[in-house]
């Protein structure tokens, strides 16, 4: 019994024993291992490149641009304002050339051949064209005057119409047939039927002799004759006058508005 009882009493005190040496050893001996799953002291860190967020001081030549996985602090290298400002308005300015070839690709091809190669009659010349003096008389064929009393073309006898300067602007036969100062054809007279059509054989329009009137090819009045010469345009407004005019004269006068000089009542 007394062996139990002391045996009894030693156990607390192995006890307390074991656990003052677990707390000794808690205190002074190494600590077991963790397998990795404790956080490790990290060691104290050696400044080797500056600290985020601080500038670096500027570099010749520029910094190349930051590889993956590089620090962030660094700034990227700036591009030269001068070069970004040139590049800026290289950008946003078109060339002339490039306006002008996307005009051309808007133009048919057909249409650009049509306007080079269609026949025109030469433009009266008006800077230095005299005015009409002294009576005109019949035989020397048609003079067209302007509503200011300017000689704006002569029609003379055998065909040939020229300016007040004495340039050649085209051809009227006395068969009907048009052509250009430089002999090419560029329409007809039709005097039976009382049509006129263009080179291609088109009808553009047609000539009341009974009325004084020149129509075109929507059946508008766009030349009105009186007998007296005077002409007025679509607009009943005064565009000039014909001395040495007669009905008989009407199919010419049709010619000459319609294939030579349309700008002389256009407007009027």
């Amino acid at each position: 019994t007394a062996t139990a009882t002391a045996t009894a009493t030693a156990a607390p005190a192995n006890g307390v024993d074991r656990i003052a040496s677990a707390e000794h050893a808690a205190r002074g001996s190494p600590a077991p291992p963790t397998l990795g799953l404790r956080r490790r002291q990290q060691p104290a860190a050696t400044p080797l490149s500056p600290a985020a967020g601080a500038a670096r001081p500027p570099t010749k030549p520029p910094v190349p641009p930051v590889p993956l996985g590089q620090s962030l602090a660094a700034k990227p290298p700036q591009p030269d304002p001068a070069s970004a400002a040139e590049d800026a308005a290289a950008s946003s300015t078109p060339s002339r050339p490039a306006r002008r070839m996307s005009e051309f690709q808007r133009a048919s091809p057909r249409e650009e051949e049509a306007a080079s190669l269609t026949p025109r009659a030469a433009v009266p010349r008006m800077e230095g064209a005299p005015e009409a003096e002294g009576a005109w008389d019949e035989g020397d064929g048609l003079r067209v005057l302007t509503a200011g009393g300017l000689v704006r073309a002569v029609v003379l006898p055998d065909g040939e119409v020229r300016d007040g300067t004495g340039r050649t602007l085209a051809y009227i036969e006395a068969n009907g047939e048009v052509g250009s100062h430089e002999m090419e054809f560029l329409g007809r007279v039709h005097r039976t039927a009382g049509t006129v059509c263009n080179r291609r054989d088109e009808h553009v329009g047609e000539v009341d002799i009974g009325h004084g009137y020149v129509r075109n090819a929507q059946g508008s009045v766009v030349a009105e004759v009186s007998k007296d010469g005077s002409v007025s345009g679509n607009g009943q407004r005064t565009a000039g006058y014909v001395q040495g005019f007669t009905f008989e004269a009407m199919p010419r006068l049709a010619a000459y508005v319609l294939l030579v000089d349309p700008a002389f009542v256009a407007g009027f």
